[in-house]
């Protein structure tokens, strides 16, 4: 009944023509309502632009250990449009990328570069997924009526617009602001995105990695992959390839880090 029940709200995540839920208890009835319609830039700009003090509430007065993770973060867009079975982020988030613009984004990276105690790191230039940024299907009529579960599984969509341009501008105008050192890319990279502009990978190499970079794969088994709504291993393999030789152009030893999901759906 649980596998059902997320079967059907799967199918219902694009705002644009999702139909409401029902389901009967007794003598009364449960109503999921549609996923709410994706924020646009401007809104996106007026929520994160607040002058919020980047602390935690006074209230605590212990040091609080995933604080110090996030604290030198800076958060650039919100959605995913992967669908994969095992997440909830297209369920909380929306399936739609929802960015914020460049203005807005470095403007906070201006004022975290003037904060007192910052140590010139930016410790994440992301969100659900950091290579995301800016990707939107390339036809609003299309979008309008799709009902696909993913738009990049099984293959990338070729109605997806998957250009890197914005995000690689992105990176390069943070790396520049005064008072930054460095900044990382520590959420997780798509790919079967990532791997289509090797440029985006070189730069991610040269300038953004600190040595270890996350990537979720997730499992080897086509079986189980193609229950997760994931890429073939092969994809990782390739993508694998092309950091490595792009750590060794950068004249650096770095590695990537996958994640792996034991005991999913599918698995023997």
């Amino acid at each position: 009944a649980f596998a059902v029940m997320t079967h059907d709200m799967h199918r219902e995540t694009n705002p644009l023509n999702a139909r409401r839920l029902l389901q009967k208890h007794g003598d009364r009835m449960l109503v999921v309502n549609p996923p709410t319609l994706a924020l646009s830039e401007a809104q996106m700009d007026a929520l994160y632009d607040l002058p919020y003090t980047r602390r935690p509430h006074p209230r605590y007065t212990e040091e609080i250990p995933a604080w110090q993770i996030i604290k030198d973060s800076i958060q650039i867009m919100r959605g995913c449009f992967g669908g994969c079975s095992f997440c909830s982020i297209t369920m909380h988030q929306g399936r739609a990328i929802q960015s914020r613009s460049p203005e807005s984004i470095l403007g906070e990276v201006r004022a975290l570069a003037q904060t007192p105690g910052f140590s010139g790191h930016v410790s994440d230039l992301g969100g659900p997924t950091a290579n995301m940024y800016r990707m939107r299907c390339t036809k609003p009529e299309a979008e309008a009526v799709c009902r696909r579960l993913s738009c990049v599984h099984p293959t990338v969509c070729k109605l997806l617009g998957t250009s890197h341009e914005p995000t690689k501008a992105l990176m390069r105008e943070a790396r520049a602001v005064p008072g930054v050192v460095k900044v990382h890319i520590a959420s997780g990279i798509r790919m079967d995105l990532a791997r289509k502009d090797p440029e985006y990978l070189e730069e991610l190499a040269a300038h953004h990695v600190g040595g270890q970079l996350s990537v979720a794969p997730e499992h080897v088994s086509k079986r189980v992959l193609d229950k997760m709504k994931k890429p073939g291993i092969e994809i990782y393999e390739r993508f694998q390839q092309m950091f490595a030789c792009a750590s060794a152009d950068a004249g650096k030893e770095q590695y990537d880090i996958p994640y792996f999901i034991s005991g999913h759906p599918g698995s023997t």
